[in-house]
C-alpha cells in the first residue's frame, strides 16, 4: 500500500513464504537465537535472491532492546507485519498484557513496529494493516479497538521518551496515530515553533474559538460577507478563505513546516478579531455570522490538530 515499496513486492512475498522455514530445523530448535540467521544462510545456499535472504534475517530485528534495526525495507515490512499479527492474534484470544505481566512481549512488539518505521522513514499507514490482519483472523471489532488503544498507548510512551510534551503527543496521536512517521514529523514541526509568540497567540485563539463554539448552541453555518460590520471580521474571513486551500494542499503533501508557516499568517488576523470584535453581539444575525466565521476557523484548526491541547 506504499507506492515506494511496490517494486519490492516479489521480494517481500518470497521472503514471507520462507521466513519461518528455519524454525523446523534442528539448528534453530537447539539454538533459538539463530532464528533468522539460519534462515538467511539456508536461503543463500539454496540459491535465493540475496535480497530475499536479507529480508528473512532482518524480519526478526530488533531482537532485544538496543539491538540493530532492519536496513532493508523488505525485512522491515515483514518484521512489522509479523509483530502486528502477533498483536491482533493475542488480543483476539485474550492474551492481553496486564500490569507487569507481558509473557508474549506485546509491548515490545508495538514498540518495535514504531522503531522500525522511524529508522527507515517508512510512511506506512498501519490502520489497513491491522484491519486486514483482523479480517484474516476473523477477529471481532472489539479486538481491533483494543489493539488500536494498546498501540496508541505505546506510541504515546515512545514519543514522550523522545522529549515531546504531553500536549504535543496528544495532538499528533489524535491527528494521525496510524502513521507513526508522520506523527513524529508533525511533532517536530510544532516543536520548532512552540516557543514563538505568534504560535502562543494562535493557541490562545484556538482555545477561545473552541470554548465559544461549545457554548453557542445552534446557528447557521453560512457566512454572509454583506453583514460584516467591522474590518476585523472581513480580514479574518479573507485570511481563512485564502489559507484553507493552501493548508489542504500542504497537508496532502505532509509538508508540516509549510503548514506552520501558513498558520503564522493566520495569527495576526484572528488576534485582531478577538481584540476588536464582540462575538456575542445583541443582533442575532451579526452574532450568528460571527459564530459561523469562528466555526470556519475551527475547521481549519482541527485539520492541523487540536491546538488547544498545547495550551500551557
Amino acid at each position: 500500500r506504499v507506492p515506494a515499496l511496490f517494486h519490492l513486492r516479489p521480494v517481500i512475498e518470497r521472503a514471507g513464504m520462507l521466513n519461518e522455514a528455519d524454525q523446523v530445523t534442528s539448528m534453530v530448535y537447539e539454538f533459538p537465537e539463530l532464528k533468522g540467521v539460519m534462515g538467511r544462510e539456508y536461503a543463500l545456499r539454496n540459491g535465493e535472491d540475496p535480497e530475499v535472504a536479507l529480508a528473512i534475517y532482518e524480519q526478526v530485528l530488533p531482537r532485544f532492546a538496543g539491538d540493530v534495526l532492519p536496513t532493508s525495507p523488505a525485512g522491515a515490512v515483514l518484521g512489522l507485519v509479523d509483530r502486528a499479527d502477533s498483536l491482533v492474534g493475542c488480543f483476539k484470544v485474550g492474551l492481553v498484557p496486564t500490569g507487569s505481566q507481558d509473557p508474549y512481549a506485546l509491548r515490545r512488539a508495538a514498540r518495535n513496529i514504531n522503531e522500525i518505521l522511524w529508522n527507515l522513514d517508512l510512511d506506512i499507514d498501519l490502520l489497513p494493516v491491522f484491519k486486514d490482519l483482523a479480517a484474516s483472523l476473523d477477529a471481532p471489532g472489539e479486538t481491533m479497538e483494543a489493539v488500536r488503544d494498546f498501540f496508541i498507548q505505546r506510541l504515546q510512551v515512545q514519543l514522550r521518551e523522545k522529549g515531546f510534551s504531553h500536549g504535543l503527543v496528544c495532538l499528533g496521536v489524535q491527528l494521525m496515530w496510524n502513521r507513526p512517521c508522520q506523527v513524529q514529523k508533525i511533532l517536530n514541526g510544532y516543536a520548532a515553533v512552540q516557543g514563538q509568540e505568534w504560535f502562543k497567540g494562535l493557541v490562545t485563539a484556538a482555545v477561545r474559538v473552541k470554548n465559544i463554539l461549545s457554548k453557542a448552541g445552534a446557528f447557521s453555518p453560512e457566512i454572509r460577507e454583506e453583514i460584516f460590520t467591522q474590518e476585523e471580521e472581513a480580514s479574518l474571513y479573507q485570511a481563512v478563505s485564502s489559507l484553507e486551500p493552501q493548508v489542504e494542499e500542504a497537508l496532502k503533501r505532509k509538508a508540516w513546516n509549510e503548514v506552520t508557516a501558513l498558520l503564522a499568517r493566520l495569527e495576526p488576523a484572528i488576534t485582531r478579531f478577538f481584540d476588536k470584535v464582540l462575538v456575542m453581539d445583541e443582533n442575532s444575525s451579526v452574532r450568528e455570522n460571527r459564530l459561523a466565521l469562528l466555526s470556519r476557523c475551527q475547521d481549519l484548526f482541527m485539520s492541523v490538530g487540536d491546538l488547544g491541547l498545547l495550551k500551557e
